[in-house]
């Protein structure tokens, strides 16, 4: 792999490295120059291997405004966007290349989480499940390492589960302070779906508060930036940096 890998950085030690015969299909690598991370992509395009454009999955990019972050290479110069801001990058050169890939690690994608649900009740207080991602040809599976946060936005916190229901009937993490039932209703069939019927609860003792769905797949940069659990995380993307 690290022989077939081409060098571009932006001179401030982020680099990033790629299979220029791959063009957007990649394989595409970010990191320090000592360690490196797989970039997932969601797809691109190319005209024979002299101008492609690879989208690269960051959901704190609002793509709805302002479209996919991305590895571009057009007129024979390269770049990373990270809308609304672009990083001209240059390439290093073969010997130098080879040298620091030689001392590097190549890794799988830095980021493993999923999220799975997220839903809220009338006072404004977030209930979000997410899991362990499986990027074995399913991007979207969930099948452990279950995680509860509780709270208003920018101040949700981990919750201690105590039990886990998860089968095709649907899902129960209970906690020592109360109980999260999902039911999986058509309502949660459809992504647009946030009805207060959508079949979630929040079961605290003898009171019950029912939940409005919020759709984890439309609200990808919310749940990423503004819920508090993951905006200090480093994702593994040029777009930590650039």
């Amino acid at each position: 792999m690290k022989a077939r890998l081409k060098v571009v950085t932006d001179g401030k030690s982020h680099y990033v490295a790629f299979d220029p015969a791959g063009t957007y299909r990649g394989p595409f690598f970010y990191g320090d120059g000592k360690t490196f991370y797989l970039l997932r992509s969601p797809g691109g395009g190319a005209q024979g291997n002299e101008t492609f454009s690879a989208s690269l999955w960051d959901p704190r990019i609002d793509w709805k405004v302002n479209g996919y972050a991305s590895f571009e290479l057009k007129d024979g110069k390269y770049s990373v966007s990270c809308p609304p801001k672009t990083t001209a990058l240059t390439v290093v050169a073969a010997d130098e290349a080879k040298k620091l890939l030689e001392g590097a690690t190549l890794y799988q994608a830095k980021w493993q989480r999923l999220p799975h649900k997220l839903a809220r009740d009338d006072k404004g207080n977030y209930y979000f499940v997410d899991c362990a991602r499986d990027d074995g040809g399913r991007a979207q599976s969930c099948e452990r390492d279950w995680r509860l946060y509780v709270g208003q936005r920018g101040k949700m916190k981990l919750q201690q589960m105590t039990n886990i229901v998860h089968d095709t009937q649907g899902e129960i993490f209970s906690t020592k302070t109360g109980e999260l039932r999902l039911v999986l209703t058509d309502d949660l069939k459809a992504p647009e779906a946030a009805t207060k019927d959508s079949g979630l609860k929040w079961i605290a003792g003898k009171a019950t508060s029912a939940l409005i769905n919020v759709p984890v797949d439309v609200n990808g940069r919310m749940i990423y930036t503004e819920l508090g659990i993951y905006d200090r995380e480093r994702l593994g993307t040029p777009c930590d940096d650039l």
